[in-house]
């Protein structure tokens, strides 16, 4: 079970199932495809994301799919700085994104939208991907709100420090923002 949910995967009769229903979706299989950014300049980055859709669709696959439909799984790795070319890849042959994270997830996420690909991230990184539309997140970064809960407990369990805090970010315009907004909100 996931929570109250049951678990989506099991056998299932496909020979009803037309060819093809919809892009990514044929009678016997369902395409998804998990972006990061492990071969990127700094190697392995992101590297758990592959790793968790992986561990997910054997799982999954193992207990006969979805509804009888195996799972496909394409790890598209955006190097940091291509992003964009492997949103544009999935829109091409992909049901959805999956369990995704991009550093610069920002510059795919209208082409996403543009083509209809559902994103049910793993973490958005950018304001745009995460008030995208078709853009689901588990971990939720809305734009007008900023988790606080770890600096409370810090400020509740070490008073001291706080007064002594800093934030050290690379000069990047994604991790600049998100800098801007953890500091408005920890202040």
């Amino acid at each position: 079970r996931f929570g109250d949910l049951d678990i989506p995967c099991g056998p299932g009769d496909t020979s009803s199932y037309p060819e093809k229903s919809d892009q990514g979706v044929t009678r016997d299989k369902i395409v998804v495809t998990t972006i990061a950014d492990p071969g990127g300049p700094r190697p392995g980055l992101n590297q758990g994301m592959f790793d968790s859709a992986q561990a997910f669709v054997d799982w999954c696959n193992g207990l006969g799919g979805i509804n009888g439909r195996q799972i496909e799984l394409k790890l598209r790795d955006a190097k940091i700085l291509e992003y964009k070319e492997r949103v544009l890849e999935a829109c091409d042959d992909s049901f959805a994104l999956v369990g995704g994270l991009g550093v610069f997830d920002e510059v795919g996420a209208q082409d996403q939208v543009d083509c209809g690909l559902v994103n049910v991230a793993g973490a958005a990184v950018s304001g745009q991907q995460a008030e995208a539309d078709l853009t689901w997140q588990p971990l939720p970064n809305p734009q007008g709100a900023f988790p606080v809960g770890g600096a409370r407990w810090i400020a509740e369990n070490y008073p001291e420090a706080i007064t002594r805090a800093a934030n050290i970010r690379s000069k990047v315009p994604v991790t600049e923002v998100q800098a801007m907004r953890q500091t408005a909100a920890y202040e």
